[in-house]
């Protein structure tokens, strides 16, 4: 089932084309399955900048870009599988540049995921890919915590990639934020770690950790860092050896 209320917009049809913006509040439910969240529907297939407002009932103002362009944005979104929830805001738009390129963009920010009675945990979750004709380009991120009795694991963990030759600096608005994606030229991907602490039995390891593949002269190579890495290894209540600052 679907459903959608609090509707609210505008739409113009003319000659030249459609244009105009849709709020709702949008839910589905389908069995073990449940999303909701606020809504907006932005569409301009006219090359023409079009706005209204602001309106009667105290709405602003809305302006949408020269088309083609089309844009989905989802706040306060909620995904719900089998018991486990996924909560977002998530955009996705397709627009012209104005040299005349076409970007397809998609972002989500507050991105927070529990599973297994919170045994795993994602909170401040975020991601941001850019599609072009060039290519692809993007990055997702977040903290990410395992508890599992005497094992704990924390850290802010990052995946970036970039498959084009060109540097990357895009951004789009995200509710009543923006996302800006910085990348180099690739082609390259890396995962990286960031104060990652990692305890098993009493025993901790922690640091900051990157493996990037990258290519360079038509040949793949694979670089592996890590820094301020901190160790300690004892019995419990009497550490036996400790490493510091280690790279």
């Amino acid at each position: 089932m679907v459903s959608a209320t609090d509707v609210a917009g505008f739409l113009v049809a003319d000659s030249n084309g459609l244009a105009g913006q849709l709020q709702a509040t949008a839910s589905v439910l389908i069995p073990g399955v449940t999303i909701s969240g606020t809504t907006t529907l932005s569409i301009n297939n006219t090359s023409e900048l079009v706005s209204a407002g602001p309106f009667s009932d105290g709405s602003p103002a809305v302006t949408v870009p020269a088309g083609p362009y089309l844009r989905l944005e989802v706040l306060d979104g909620s995904l719900g599988v089998v018991g486990q929830t996924i909560g977002a805001n998530l955009v996705l738009e397709n627009a012209t540049r104005s040299d005349g390129s076409t970007v397809v963009r998609i972002a989500a920010d507050e991105v927070t995921a529990s599973l297994g009675d919170d045994a795993v945990t994602l909170t401040n979750g975020s991601g941001y890919f850019l599609l072009s004709p060039a290519g692809a380009a993007g990055r997702v991120s977040g903290d990410i915590g395992l508890g599992l009795g005497d094992v704990t694991f924390d850290g802010t963990f990052s995946l970036e990639a970039n498959n084009t030759s060109n540097p990357v600096n895009d951004t789009i608005q995200l509710g009543v934020s923006s996302q800006t994606l910085v990348l180099p030229a690739g082609p390259f991907t890396r995962i990286s770690g960031k104060n990652v602490l990692l305890s098993i039995g009493g025993q901790t390891v922690s640091g900051d950790f990157v493996a990037q593949e990258y290519t360079s002269g038509g040949e793949s190579f694979v670089h592996l860092a890590a820094s301020n890495i901190a160790l300690s290894l004892g019995d419990g209540s009497n550490t036996i050896l400790s490493l510091t600052n280690g790279t």
